[in-house]
């Protein structure tokens, strides 16, 4: 008798609010709200404000480089051909990282561990050309090496870029950045599921 006496206490309210419960399913169902909220804009947006921020410091390097006396060259116009590459391969690592992001939630402490190993295993605190020649080719693996390389070899020393270098790591980049967001708009219908 307690346990039926128990039963019609938790079901009772549940009896009086079942023809509204439909209603309040329909408002309260955040997933379509949140489907179209789940867009690449924001993959675009956030890749826009660091391409600005980038852009201010490259402008500021520029000022300092003609307040030592290096001079302004024509070589140095080769520096959007040097970067466009390395913009789309990020492009595309930060629309299938971002699309990883929502399904694996860990996955920004090992990107910043790895960003870091990335940055060190670079030719940026030395030159390619400091290092022994048998090292020389594991770090071609790196992405960042030919970047920095060539930025230097623009900005520094007034040298034309690696032109066939530069072209086979702007088919490498084409590819990512369209696998990138192939991966992101494949898996962008369930986010809203794991969000």
């Amino acid at each position: 008798r307690t346990a039926r006496a128990f039963r019609y206490a938790c079901e009772a309210p549940c009896v009086k609010l079942k023809p509204y419960y439909r209603e309040i399913n329909v408002q309260m169902n955040f997933r379509p709200r949140l489907q179209a909220l789940v867009r690449n804009d924001f993959v675009v947006t956030l890749f826009v404000l660091v391409v600005f921020h980038a852009a201010i410091n490259l402008l500021v390097l520029l000022i300092f480089l003609v307040a030592l006396g290096h001079g302004f060259s024509w070589v140095m116009l080769w520096l959007p051909v040097v970067l466009l590459p390395f913009l789309l391969l990020i492009m595309g690592l930060s629309w299938l990282l971002a699309s990883l992001g929502v399904f694996v939630r860990d996955i920004g402490q090992f990107i910043g561990m790895a960003l870091t190993v990335l940055m060190f295993m670079s030719p940026i605190f030395y030159p390619l050309s400091a290092l022994p020649e048998s090292l020389r080719g594991y770090l071609s693996f790196n992405p960042l090496t030919l970047v920095v390389e060539q930025v230097r070899n623009v900005l520094l020393w007034g040298q034309a870029p690696n032109l066939n270098a530069l072209a086979i790591y702007s088919l490498i980049a084409i590819f990512v950045a369209w696998f990138g967001l192939f991966w992101f708009e494949k898996t962008r219908k369930g986010f809203a599921d794991v969000l």
